[in-house]
């Protein structure tokens, strides 16, 4: 199939600041938003470079619930960068709680953060050609 793009849509509480979060960690940018009437936000678009992903703040009537209203969380997100240290570093200043430490390994350099708002998220600068030996070309 070609032309498929999967793009993350996370559930945070409040979204505005997820918002704030985003754009100061990861260097996110705001495409589009909209919001309803109590103020909440329904739906933003975000892009990290190339990368877009989406975010509402939660809405527990539909079962749409962020990581702490479930107590955990069901996904991680993989941010595959140039320069980890770089970024691992922006995401602590601006909030993000560090996981797992900065190592290098057969996958390549790379640290776990948690958002403020419950995701967890992967910086890594992975190895030449992990994981594709199998991948149809």
């Amino acid at each position: 199939m070609n032309g498929v793009v999967v793009a993350p849509y996370l559930c945070v509480t409040p979204a505005v600041d997820a918002i704030a979060f985003y754009r100061a960690a990861f260097g996110a940018e705001e495409e589009s938003r909209q919001t309803v009437p109590d103020g909440s936000l329904s739906h933003c678009r975000m892009r990290i470079g190339n990368a877009r992903f989406y975010l509402a703040d939660q809405f527990p009537p539909s079962g749409w619930k962020s990581p702490p209203a479930l107590d955990g969380h069901s996904v991680g997100i993989q941010l595959e960068v140039d320069n980890p240290d770089e970024l691992l570093a922006r995401a602590l200043a601006a909030g993000a709680t560090l996981d797992r430490e900065l190592k290098e390994d057969d996958y390549g350099r790379w640290a776990i953060v948690v958002d403020p708002f419950g995701h967890y998220w992967t910086i890594i600068k992975p190895n030449q050609g992990f994981g594709t030996e199998n991948v149809p070309r």
